[in-house]
């Protein structure tokens, strides 16, 4: 990502050379003012940024000083996105092609977990910071009202690491008839499962990276095959379509292995996803893998 980052900035610049060009993301906030040094960029945003970006805007008039600038966000304060300003809500988001529409938005920043590969602590570090269930869904029912918005996607992390605060919105938000989509972890308990799908869960993204047990345990996923096997009935049974979520070129894999282990797994669950992805493992820095490749058996 950061290298076609890179390679749009530099066609903009090309093309506009009296704009500004900025970065965040994992690379800004691990390297921070380096990239301004040397590739560049007129600023780098480390960390979450809404604020510190206002405070760009404001100096734009004035000579920038290139350094990277900080900040970490109180969630409960931030506003709802201008979503209006864009002309765009959002587009499909749910293997059910007859929906058009739906919005985008987050509960919460961070996750506990700190698996190897995950760059969200980097980010958002890894105290989850909610934001109040009212709030959250006041956003849904504002959207509801102005566009007929019905459909949401949840681009939280992990949505369930509160039990406490999924339960208070599973209650608020069933009466809403809404359908909505979000991310969990393998070991999200049945019973969770059947509440979400209760009120108006449909699908949700299963963070399964593999099953192959070796990779797994270099990832420090700390889930096993069998807990995603399982994970992906429970959800069917309840009604909720699983999306799986794979790596593939990780560490810790074997070419014939991985592959045999991978097949082998979707060919039993066959029938019961929606939607399966193998994505092509990136090394992002600030993440274990980044931090000692050497140990994860990989160079970077």
């Amino acid at each position: 990502d950061y290298a076609a980052a890179s390679a749009m900035s530099g066609l903009l610049m090309s093309m506009y050379p009296d704009s500004r060009h900025i970065i965040g993301g994992p690379h800004a906030t691990v390297f921070g003012g380096k990239l301004v040094q040397e590739d560049g960029w007129d600023s780098a945003f480390v960390g979450e940024s809404e604020i510190s970006i206002l405070d760009f805007i404001d100096e734009a008039a004035d000579p920038v000083d290139g350094s990277a600038r900080a900040g970490r966000i109180d969630v409960t304060k931030l506003p709802w996105p201008d979503r209006e300003a864009l002309d765009w809500v959002g587009g499909r988001v749910l293997t059910d092609r007859s929906q058009t529409s739906s919005i985008n938005l987050m509960a919460a920043r961070g996750c506990p977990y700190d698996c190897h590969f995950c760059a969200s602590k980097t980010i958002w570090g890894r105290k989850v910071r909610w934001r109040t269930v009212g709030e959250v869904v006041d956003e849904i029912k504002a959207a509801m009202a102005k566009w007929g918005t019905m459909v949401f996607r949840f681009s939280d992390d992990n949505m369930t690491t509160s039990r406490r605060w999924t339960t208070e919105f599973c209650r608020l938000v069933k009466p809403l008839n809404i359908k909505w989509r979000l991310s969990v972890r393998v070991d999200t308990p049945p019973d969770l499962l059947e509440m979400m799908a209760e009120a108006g869960c449909t699908e949700l993204g299963l963070g399964i990276e593999s099953f192959d047990p070796a990779v797994l345990k270099v990832l420090d996923k700390r889930i096993t095959p069998e807990q995603s096997l399982r994970t992906i009935e429970h959800a069917h049974n309840a009604g909720i379509g699983p999306r799986l979520l794979l790596m593939i070129s990780t560490p810790g894999e074997a070419y014939r292995r991985t592959v045999d282990l991978n097949v082998e797994a979707l060919e039993s669950v066959k029938g019961k996803f929606v939607y399966a992805s193998a994505k092509t493992f990136i090394p992002l820095p600030g993440t274990a893998i980044w931090n000692d490749p050497v140990g994860h058996d990989i160079t970077i």
